[in-house]
Parts: structure tokens; sequence; C-alpha cells
């Protein structure tokens, strides 16, 4: 007892002058499993992932699973199931992509309805019904997504609108919808179109190459019963001619229901690209209406006076205010 008692007088007056005792066995702080890190890393057969030390074959390799945290090694990620596997970096929306691709913003990797050769190609994209269904863009603002209905099907899909191909996503182009002014943003296609053309198999989603509609699945011409701006309803079989296709108005009386008509889209916000535009004519009687503000939302309509005027398309004469002013136009009543 008395050894004892002098060895702990003798060890506080080391401390008490500055002395390092040094005792026996290590004490760490970093670099054993479970640990922090260690500036020069950790322990013998230990890997520093996530700033903890872990053993290297049991968390955090490619195929095994992820360490605390969801951690990962370098290059890899923490997927299903919980395990490692290499990272995959989704593609934007409106960029082109291949098939089985991961695509992010809502969108999935799809068949387009259009290339810039006519072969097949795919675009992270959505289905739609009207352009505010579109995910947004992050390429170039000023022109905004709008959804492409195809006049065979009824069936839409988004895409980015352009001016250039400086106005589309990676692997796209801009090109123009074949019989209308309307410039969207297009993979490029490869290969010779194994669908949608005349006597071909419909393309997924019976989609056919323009002026071309799927007939027992088979594309065939398309035969117009409905003239630009009239009144149309594709439940009924209704075809548009004169490159407009059947789609649900951007304009709504008051107190009806909406109606479809045959028209284009003009994202610009030109008529000039309409239907029945006549260049250098003082008096026209269609128009690029813009009611929302967005213009992938902008559409051709007919103008009018008076209710003579819209007899023969079977819509009604209302006026509008749109983002240049008041306008008489031409509207559909939905249902026919």
């Amino acid at each position: 007892m008395r050894h004892s008692l002098v060895f702990a007088l003798w060890l506080q007056g080391l401390l008490a002058i500055g002395c390092v005792v040094e005792t026996t066995g290590p004490i760490t702080t970093c670099g054993a499993s479970g640990q922090a890190c260690c500036v020069g890393g950790c322990n013998g057969g230990l890997a520093c992932l996530g700033g903890v030390c872990s053993v290297a074959s049991a968390c955090g390799a490619a195929g095994a699973p992820c360490c605390a945290g969801s951690v990962c090694g370098a290059g890899l990620a923490c997927g299903l199931g919980g395990l490692c596997g290499v990272a995959v970096t989704a593609r934007n929306p409106y960029e082109a992509c291949a098939a089985g691709q991961l695509c992010g913003g809502g969108t999935s990797c799809q068949a387009a309805m259009y290339s810039l050769t006519g072969a097949p190609g795919t675009l992270c994209t959505a289905a739609c019904t009207r352009g505010e269904q579109c995910p947004a863009s992050g390429f170039f603002a000023t022109y905004l997504p709008t959804c492409v209905v195809s006049a065979g099907t009824g069936q839409g899909l988004c895409y980015d609108t352009c001016l250039s191909d400086t106005d589309c996503g990676g692997g796209t182009r801009c090109a123009r919808i074949p019989g209308t002014s309307n410039n969207i943003c297009v993979p490029p296609g490869s290969g010779a179109p194994a669908c949608g053309a005349a006597g071909q198999a419909c393309c997924g989603g019976s989609a056919c190459s323009p002026g071309l509609t799927c007939a027992g699945g088979v594309c065939a011409a398309v035969v117009a019963n409905r003239q630009p701006y009239q009144k149309c309803d594709l439940g009924a079989g209704d075809v548009c001619g004169g490159g407009t296709a059947c789609v649900p108005s951007s304009a709504q009386v008051s107190g009806k229901t909406r109606g479809s008509a045959c028209t284009v889209g003009c994202p610009s916000g030109q008529s000039t690209g309409c239907p029945g535009y006549v260049p250098g004519s003082a008096a026209q009687v269609v128009a690029c209406a813009n009611l929302t503000g967005n213009l992938a939302e902008a559409q051709c309509f007919r103008l009018c006076a008076t209710q003579n005027d819209c007899v023969d398309y079977n819509t009604t004469c209302t006026a509008f205010m749109t983002t240049t002013g008041m306008a008489r136009l031409c509207v559909p009543v939905g249902p026919r």
C-alpha cells in the first residue's frame, strides 16, 4: 500500500512539471473500425468511407452493402436494396437518351414521334395532352416546352421548342414539324426506319410519320375530313387536314366545356405560320393568340367579327383578352 502511494505521488509530480508519461497500450481516437478517419487514413485492413473507418471488404465496394449513412466508395452510389453500384447520372428532360437509360425531372426515355433523319430516336420526355403538363426545360428558357399531339392517335409527347440548335438539350437538334411552322428539339435518329412509314407497322403508341395515321396497326395516308380551324373530335374519328392536328383549344367559352379544333401551335408568337395566313395582306383572317402568357400554349385561331364568320367551322365567335390585346376568335365548344 505504501509503495502504491509513493508511485502515485511520483506520477503527479511528473505531470505537474509537464513531463509526458508513456503508459502501456495505445489510446486511439481515430483510425479504428467505426472511428473517424485519421489524417493519414485508417488502420490496416480498413478503408475511409464517408469519414468513418470501415472494413473495406464488408461495405462500400461495388456489389457490397452500403456503409453507415448510405456511403459507398469513389464512383459508386448506394442503390436499391442498400447495395453499392456504379453511380448513374440521369439525363435531363428533353435530352436524347438510349433505351432503358435513366431520365430525370419526371421524364422517361421514350420513342420520339419525330427525329432529324426520320429514323427511330429516343428522348427523355413525358406523355401529355396540353403544354402545361410538360416538365420544365433547363435549356434556353425563352422557348418553353410544348405538347405535340399526334393527329392519328390523339396521344402527345412533350418537346422543347427552339429557334436554333443552341436552344436544344444534349444530343438533340432543332427541326421543324412537317406541315407547320413550329420548331422542336428532336433526337437525330439512327438506322433505317423500322416503323411509322407508309405501309410499315405503327410505332409504339400507334404513332406514324407526319401525314400518316395508324389503321389496323399499319401506317397509311391520312384522309382528312376536317379543314383547319374546324371543330373536331378524335373519338369520332375526325382527321384534320392542312398540316393541322385535332387538339384541345387553349380558349374556352365561358360556361361551356372545352372543345377541340384542327389547329397548330405558334410558340414563336407570330401569325406567319398559321394556316391561311396571307403574307402582305392588311386584312388577315387568322392569328396566333397567346391567352395564358405562356408561348408554349399559343395557338392559331380564325378571327371573327360576328358569329357568321364561324358558322362553317362549327365554332363560336367569342372575345378574349390576349397578350397583345382584345381579339374575337372562333372557338370550339366540346364535345361534338
